[in-house]
């Protein structure tokens, strides 16, 4: 299904906006390293959360994303998430279920069965995982985070000059460098 959910990406995105994540569906999809395995991912749900997506479903996992208010989505993108196999699980048949790995924003899934563990994407949701007694692998606690927080990002940029009361770019030369993320930021003022 992962070939179905990546022809309907490049509809939006080339292939060069994403690299590094085009490479690891195409080493995943190789290798498998999901195969069989019951991965729960709750993040905000967008269109490019999709390419995440993605790279799971290539890696051979049966994906689920939960759906519930504790995180932003966009209601018409969960509702086409069936149609590339993924399975949306609400917030009540979650305690049901078990799951081999759960991949976590803000402590949502902090009470979900994961039987390897959990891993928490943001350091939002750390302080529910603190006395968790399997793997707690917080994403943002390593090396990269440390030099995306330093070398910044586009949306960094935008808050920041926002902050400081610069929000009337028109005309203006930007030149921004970053940590290799592409970021969509409007510098116009307007939003």
């Amino acid at each position: 299904m992962y070939r179905k959910l990546y022809d309907y990406l490049l509809d939006f995105y080339t292939p060069e906006e994403f690299p590094a994540i085009v490479e690891q569906i195409n080493q995943w999809h190789n290798t498998r390293p999901f195969e069989s395995l019951k991965i729960i991912d709750a993040t905000p749900c967008f269109r490019n959360t999709m390419v995440k997506y993605c790279a799971l479903l290539a890696g051979g996992a049966e994906l689920y994303v939960p759906l519930t208010a504790k995180l932003p989505s966009d209601p018409e993108i969960l509702a086409m998430l069936p149609d590339f196999g993924i399975k949306c699980i609400d917030e009540k048949a979650l305690a049901a279920n078990a799951f081999d790995l759960a991949a976590d924003c803000a402590g949502t899934l902090c009470d979900v069965n994961s039987k390897y563990g959990y891993v928490e994407l943001t350091r939002s949701g750390l302080y529910y995982y603190q006395q968790c007694k399997q793997p707690v692998y917080s994403a943002d606690s390593g090396l990269l985070k440390k030099f995306e927080t330093i070398l910044g990002t586009g949306d960094g940029f935008a808050r920041a000059m926002a902050k400081s009361g610069m929000t009337d770019f028109a005309g203006a030369d930007v030149l921004l460098f970053g940590g290799g993320k592409r970021s969509f930021i409007n510098i116009s003022g307007n939003g």
